[in-house]
């Protein structure tokens, strides 16, 4: 839950108006529902979720402070005010004023803004989960989020809220057969806009083709407990085919993508200490590579993205850490020269 938290924390206000993508919605709802598992806000730290507030606890730490910005003399500061637990209590930016309440110590129930758009965001739980969220910008109500969890206490309905009179909404639900997915259905304003089926046994029922996908699994299993996932996905009439490799410890090590008709589209390789990613045009020719290095505590060091026609352009970010395994800078290069910098301290 602590992650479906932090989506719902750093976007703050969505505004699903007409003029919004409607992939926009389904992507937004399915991360609040990709991040549902953990617990609520013990490690929500709200800086870039490099620093769990644990460990803040652990260690003292009063304050953050990330000074960002293009030039090396002209960052700009946020400062971030933490409780005795590591959670925020203020974050202090040059123009607004962010202030958070909690209840039973740790769940936020309330984040206020004294901005130029005065903005004030309130929770509401049920058993330690997140049930609404409701923005209101200048006393208004903008935005509501609600959700149901099922018997295995994962989200199974999501239902977001917005426009004038919040008239635009959006609802994504979710069917479980044995802890597993076995169906899901994304709505905007009673209308079907997608179904999808991951039962692998099509039960003949009428929806428009273009409104359904299907997603069937297949695993084969190894004799030294290694196994590789295969995924046919339809949507739209196009069949992607999807390949997962994992060792014994259930680690996924690689994996691909590509059309039936056997053009690839990506594949990744993943270790302890780096992870590759290549993404291939319709013609086959490499579209894109990515890599990023990590340290023995899974810290990434670096990371490089070459794009461009020929591959020709090149961005990267390196990160420093300090002895306790705190992040203390971010630097973003782009064709080789410096385009960004993040400074973190710590008080």
């Amino acid at each position: 839950m602590k992650k479906a938290l932090f989506i719902l924390f750093v976007t703050p206000l969505i505004s699903f108006s007409q003029s919004s993508n409607d992939n926009q919605a389904r992507y937004y709802m399915n991360r609040v529902k990709f991040h549902d598992g953990d617990n609520l806000l013990k490690d929500y730290s709200g800086f870039s979720n490099e620093l769990s507030s644990k460990q803040c606890k652990e260690n003292n730490i009063q304050k953050v402070i990330i000074e960002r910005g293009r030039k090396e003399d002209k960052l700009t500061k946020t400062e971030y005010e933490l409780t005795e637990l590591g959670l925020i209590q203020r974050v202090i930016r040059a123009k607004d004023i962010e202030s958070y309440s909690y209840e039973q110590d740790s769940l936020v129930s309330s984040i206020k803004s004294n901005g130029k758009k005065a903005r004030t965001t309130h929770f509401n739980y049920l058993n330690g989960k997140v049930k609404k969220k409701e923005v209101y910008i200048k006393d208004r109500l903008k935005t509501r989020i609600l959700l149901d969890y099922g018997a295995n206490e994962k989200v199974s309905f999501c239902l977001m809220q917005s426009g004038r009179n919040l008239k635009t909404s959006y609802a994504m639900s979710y069917e479980f057969v044995d802890d597993k997915l076995n169906r899901q259905e994304f709505v905007k304003n009673d209308r079907i806009l997608r179904i999808w089926d991951y039962s692998c046994e099509p039960k003949g029922e009428l929806v428009d083709k273009k409104k359904l996908s299907t997603v069937c699994r297949v695993r084969e299993e190894n004799n030294d407990g290694s196994y590789t996932e295969h995924v046919r996905k339809v949507e739209n009439g196009e069949v992607l085919l999807y390949t997962h490799h994992y060792d014994k410890d259930s680690m996924n090590y690689a994996s691909s993508c590509e059309r039936e008709t056997g053009e690839k589209m990506w594949e990744s390789t993943i270790s302890k200490t780096e992870r590759k990613y290549v993404n291939y045009s319709k013609n086959g020719s490499v579209k894109s590579k990515s890599r990023f290095k990590y340290n023995a505590e899974g810290k990434i060091l670096e990371s490089e993205t070459t794009f461009g026609k020929n591959l020709k352009k090149v961005s990267k970010m390196i990160n420093t850490y300090n002895e306790k395994g705190f992040i203390t800078s971010k630097i973003s290069f782009y064709k080789g020269k410096q385009s960004y910098i993040r400074k973190y301290s710590y008080v």
